[in-house]
C-alpha cells in the first residue's frame, strides 16, 4: 500500500501541477469534495491544491472525506516535503527534508510539535486548531494555507495538505503534505 499509494499520490500532483490553474471556484471544490471525489481522479480537490491565484487562497481551510490511506513517497522529487504526526505517540512529529527547510531548520533534528505550532502566524495558528480537530473529530482531510516564521528567516506562506490514516477504524496518524507558495 505505501510504495504503490505514494506513487499514485505524486501522479496526481504532477498531472495537476501540468495543467492549467484555471479549475472550478472554491465553492465548487468543496462542494464537490464533500460529495466525495477520489484519488487519482483529477477532479476539483486537486484543483484545489494547485490553485496559484492567491498565495493565501485556502487560509480558512479546505475539508474533505479521504478514501485512500495515502502515504508520500521519500523518492518524490516535487516541491512538495512529506511529514507525519503520529497521534498514538504524543504528536510526535516526522518530516522530510524539504519541511525542515521550510521551517529553517537542520534535517533530521528532532521536533516537538508545540514548537512547530508557534512557528504559525497567530491567525494561522487559530485556522490550523480549528480545522485539525474538526477534521479529527469528523475522519476528514484538510487543505490549509498558512503563514509561518521559520526559525531565522522571513514570514512565509506554505500550503499543508493532512490526510488521516486509519488503523481498526480509528484515526492514528495524520500525514501529508507542504510547500511554499
Amino acid at each position: 500500500m505505501g510504495e504503490q499509494t505514494g506513487s499514485r499520490l505524486a501522479k496526481v500532483f504532477r498531472l495537476v501541477a501540468a495543467r492549467r490553474p484555471d479549475g472550478p471556484s472554491r465553492d465548487g471544490a468543496s462542494t464537490a469534495a464533500g460529495q466525495g471525489t477520489q484519488f487519482p481522479e483529477i477532479g476539483p480537490f486537486a484543483e484545489a491544491l494547485f490553485r496559484q491565484e492567491d498565495a493565501h487562497s485556502l487560509r480558512d481551510g479546505y475539508l474533505f472525506k479521504p478514501h485512500l490511506n495515502l502515504r508520500g513517497s521519500g523518492e518524490d522529487r516535487s516541491d512538495w516535503g512529506h511529514w507525519a504526526c503520529d497521534l498514538q505517540d504524543r504528536d510526535r512529529l516526522t518530516w522530510s527534508d524539504k519541511v525542515y527547510d521550510l521551517f529553517g531548520l537542520p534535517a533530521g533534528e528532532q521536533v516537538d510539535r508545540d514548537w512547530a505550532v508557534t512557528r504559525y502566524a497567530a491567525h494561522s495558528r487559530s485556522a490550523l486548531q480549528r480545522i485539525r480537530e474538526f477534521a479529527l473529530r469528523h475522519a476528514c482531510g484538510f487543505v490549509l494555507d498558512a503563514e509561518i516564521a521559520p526559525e531565522g528567516a522571513d514570514c512565509r506562506w506554505i500550503r499543508v495538505l493532512a490526510l488521516p490514516e486509519f488503523e481498526d477504524g480509528r484515526i492514528v496518524r495524520l500525514h501529508g503534505l507542504k510547500r511554499m507558495l
